[in-house]
């Protein structure tokens, strides 16, 4: 992996850039007591003032005495539209915290093997928040964790199928996988009002709730045809999919549990433009 930094695109807009004041905003959230067995968390990745109380309190509950050794980052692309998925090869992301190392034995392992579904290409990484917004969170939680960084684009269930098999040979007992995805965006400029304007809130969080349980429930034809149902804009879906075949190919049992549903309005009170986020915090069941 060659020497390169990607730096910090949203530090001082999603976040802040100063370090001390971002560790205070941290400090302020009360942290719940790690859960045996977590693997996997699927967060939100809004701006920290809507949605990091959410993320970080998903996040803290899979400390465990054990560290993780790295934590693979499954996102969706917000500024580049591609099939499959892409893996950064950035040797480091910067942070305010610092610098975030990335575990360049996995984007080899990765690379040795090339499927027509995984592409390397930094490209979409420079600017896309969904990855970096995650990176001060662990960096708070879990000292000296490196990361595997991909992009999830457009996928359909075969590349889906593919893509998992492959990221199945990055699973092991230190491995922890986070899902960086919003819920539903609500409002005119989501092309998204089944509800009306303005929306009642526990209208929303109802919708997202529902799918989010379809989620930790692994339930992928749950999920398709919810979305069929709803047409829900949900930003978070393919990186969930991928995460679930991913288990899937390593033979993982997982077991999900959606630990919060809220929405930006709760801190912006817009509720003409809003947009929803759920936790949900994943198990690995003894086999």
């Amino acid at each position: 992996m060659k020497q390169l930094v990607r730096s910090a695109a949203v530090a001082g807009t999603f976040y802040g850039a100063d370090p001390a004041m971002l560790r205070r905003q941290l400090q302020s959230v009360d942290l719940p007591e790690p859960v045996p067995g977590a693997c996997a968390c699927m967060v939100p990745h809004a701006g920290y003032v809507f949605s990091m109380p959410t993320a970080l309190r998903t996040l803290a509950a899979a400390r465990r005495n054990k560290t993780f050794s790295k934590a693979v980052v499954i996102g969706p692309s917000h500024r580049s539209f591609f099939t499959g998925a892409t893996v950064a090869e950035f040797s480091n992301w910067a942070t305010p915290f610092g610098s975030v190392e990335a575990d360049a034995q996995s984007s080899e392992l990765l690379a040795n093997d090339p499927i027509p579904e995984m592409h390397f290409d930094n490209a979409p990484h420079l600017q896309e928040h969904s990855i970096e917004v995650q990176l001060p969170l662990l960096q708070y939680l879990f000292e000296g964790i490196k990361i595997v960084p991909v992009l999830a684009g457009q996928l359909d269930l075969r590349s889906a199928t593919a893509l998992g098999k492959r990221l199945a040979q990055l699973h092991t007992p230190d491995t922890f996988w986070v899902i960086s995805g919003d819920f539903t965006h609500y409002g005119r400029n989501f092309n998204y009002t089944p509800f009306g304007l303005p929306v009642d809130p526990q209208k929303l969080n109802t919708l997202d709730r529902e799918a989010a349980e379809f989620i930790a429930a692994g339930d992928i034809p749950g999920v398709a045809a919810f979305l069929n149902r709803t047409h829900a804009t949900i930003c978070g879906i393919n990186p969930a999919v991928l995460f679930l075949k991913t288990m899937e190919a390593a033979g993982v049992s997982i077991t999900g549990k959606v630990t919060e549903v809220t929405d930006s309005g709760v801190v912006s009170k817009d509720f003409n433009h809003i947009v929803g986020y759920a936790g949900i915090l994943f198990t690995e069941n003894e086999k």
